[in-house]
């Protein structure tokens, strides 16, 4: 016996319309992939991408030819931030453009001073004026706890305007403290910064001196006499 068919023709066409129909609003339901973002630490010339480690940038800018462009993907880099920006902007000062190494300085708001310091001595050492600024400026924003572990850093220092800089501001701390280690900038006996430690010390204690053992053996034997605030006791 035959079986009759289960569906007439016409009605089997109209089946395989619908189901065509329905196979494609189904493959255009189903979302296109989604782009894939590029490597971190590729092309160079994809300025602003951020490698996954300080090393990782720091070869990629060094890699930078153009001074211009080296400039650009530091902004960048200090806009965005990174792990371990401090190690980006210690590689940045190492940089033979003084503008870039003036850039670098723009990312010191973002560090603790502990990691702030060792970069704030490599800045006030730099042989270009403006960066030596940057960095005596941000040394005074420092909260005062860490002062004088800045200041050791520059009080020695061959850059007259550096030195100048930190008798300065040691001396307005008026305290044992920056009193003590302002005499430091006359160790090497450059005759500058004597003169300059010496108006200093007759404001604060009355005295001057003739060398950096004088002026430390005074101050051992005469620094009970003073209060904190380098006031004579009894006065």
């Amino acid at each position: 016996m035959k079986l009759k068919s289960a569906l007439p023709l016409a009605g089997f066409a109209g089946f395989l319309a619908a189901l065509s129909s329905c196979k494609d609003k189904q493959e255009e339901s189903v979302p296109p992939p989604p782009e894939q973002s590029p490597e971190p630490g590729g092309d160079i010339s994809t300025l602003g991408a951020a490698p996954d480690s300080a090393n990782a940038w720091i070869t990629q800018f060094r890699a930078i030819e153009d001074d211009g462009q080296r400039l650009e993907f530091l902004a960048d880099t200090l806009a965005t931030g990174a792990d371990d920006i401090e190690k980006i902007m210690a590689a940045a000062l190492d940089d033979p453009s003084a503008e870039i190494r003036r850039e670098a300085m723009q990312g010191t708001s973002s560090l603790d001073p502990d990691k702030l310091i060792p970069i704030l001595a490599k800045a006030a050492d730099d042989a270009d004026e403006f960066v030596r600024d940057y960095a005596m400026t941000d040394m005074r924003r420092l909260p005062k706890e860490h002062h004088l572990k800045a200041y050791a850093n520059t009080i020695t220092s061959p850059h007259r305007d550096v030195r100048d800089k930190s008798i300065g501001f040691l001396a307005n701390l008026q305290n044992h403290e920056g009193f003590e280690l302002m005499l430091e900038a006359i160790r090497d006996g450059d005759e500058a910064a004597m003169e300059h430690v010496n108006r200093q010390a007759q404001a604060l204690v009355g005295q001057s001196f003739q060398s950096h053992e004088q002026a430390v053996s005074w101050w051992r034997d005469n620094k009970d006499k003073f209060d904190e605030y380098l006031q004579p006791l009894g006065e």
